[in-house]
């Protein structure tokens, strides 16, 4: 490999691998990466008779078209059950059946699981909604299925799952209850476990409507759950202005590395470095091996950077045999055109001393070329 430089720089000088190690040892101990605890808010289990809102979770209802939501106030007892609902003493409302055993005697017509969550629309096409808020931003998983919970006649609701406005699923739901209290409803809809990105305070609705063709015998099973998935960890550096090393300008995600590929044989490419730690010792290590990714083992600084370089690979060296060439400058950034006549696969990545990075130093993002 030649690259020509103002700085008049000769083909790369094979060198010992200890000095990188100290560097990466040394000043930036190796922590391991963070990740957040799972959690799940699951609805019937988190369901409170006493308070509303309850954390993420809040029980109201909306107008037909679904535009608005109210707060239950209150709780009242629907008729032909005998527990309480949060609603207003129609057949509007949100309940749980808190006993250990099937709620059969509402009316003799509707059968409710055990533990389990109950929704019915109103008399005037209102919707019944239970609303979960999110405590903070991040990616969540969110599934619900849902059944008729009537034997009389089938229960005809139209479900809506929505994410503030935007509406993630909706179907209909056509089905009675079996007539034996001790065999549970079939499942009528399922809605696939959905991923959302949200901000701290978005809404995720689960609005209950009727079909349109009236609320009788609209008691519906609901089943919701919403789980916290844990941050995609990142795989490989990314750039910043401490350190930035790319091919042409190609630039990598945490999750895909930067690859230039494709080069004909003598073609000029051309090797970009930047950093504003302008004065400062600086260094590029160099292999012939593939990058090792975060999640195969790649050391990660104690500031999160990830060395993606393989510093076990016999071919691996560094420019300046660790930060004891010329310290970075006069100017931020270089360009270095360099060409290959033989085929070559290199993968690379920049070292800069940062005193202010608690680790000590800035990398780059890994970059690797294959002709």
């Amino acid at each position: 490999m030649r690259l020509m430089t103002a700085i008049g720089l000769m083909p790369i000088p094979s060198v010992g691998l200890s000095s990188f190690l100290i560097a990466v040892v040394l000043l930036s101990p190796v922590r391991p990466a963070q990740s957040c605890s799972p959690q799940v808010w699951d609805a019937a289990t988190d369901f409170s008779s006493t308070t509303n809102p309850n954390g993420a979770w809040s029980y109201g209802w909306s107008n037909p078209q679904g535009t608005s939501f109210n707060l239950w106030s209150g709780q009242a007892t629907w008729g032909w059950c005998t527990f309480q609902v949060w609603g207003s003493g129609s057949w509007l409302g949100i309940g749980k059946n808190q006993s250990n055993s099937p709620l059969c005697t509402c009316n003799g017509l509707t059968r409710i699981p055990a533990q389990r969550i109950v929704m019915h629309p109103g008399n005037y096409a209102e919707r019944a909604v239970l609303r979960w808020t999110a405590p903070t931003a991040g990616a969540f998983q969110v599934s619900a299925q849902f059944a008729g919970l009537d034997i009389n006649a089938p229960t005809t609701v139209y479900i809506t799952v929505s994410h503030n406005s935007a509406v993630l699923w909706s179907a209909a739901v056509t089905n009675s209850a079996p007539s034996s209290c001790s065999i549970p409803a079939p499942i009528a809809a399922a809605m696939p476990a959905t991923n959302v990105t949200v901000s701290a305070g978005d809404t995720i609705d689960c609005l209950v409507g009727d079909g349109g063709n009236g609320n009788g015998n609209d008691s519906t099973l609901v089943e919701f759950t919403i789980s916290c998935l844990a941050p995609q960890a990142p795989e490989y550096q990314t750039n910043s202005f401490a350190a930035s090393l790319d091919i042409n300008g190609v630039l990598g995600t945490p999750q895909t590395p930067a690859l230039f590929v494709n080069v004909p044989f003598g073609a000029t490419a051309n090797l970009g470095l930047l950093s504003w730690n302008v004065g400062q010792p600086w260094d590029v290590g160099v292999g012939l091996a593939p990058l090792i990714p975060a999640s195969a083992g790649a050391p990660t600084t104690s500031s999160g950077q990830i060395v993606n370089l393989n510093l076990t690979d016999p071919s691996f060296s560094l420019w300046f045999n660790f930060l004891l060439g010329p310290p970075w400058g006069p100017t931020t950034s270089l360009s270095l055109p360099f060409s290959f006549s033989v085929p070559t696969s290199l993968s690379a990545q920049m070292i800069v001393v940062a005193p202010s990075n608690p680790s000590g130093i800035a990398l780059s993002q890994p970059v690797t070329f294959v002709q």
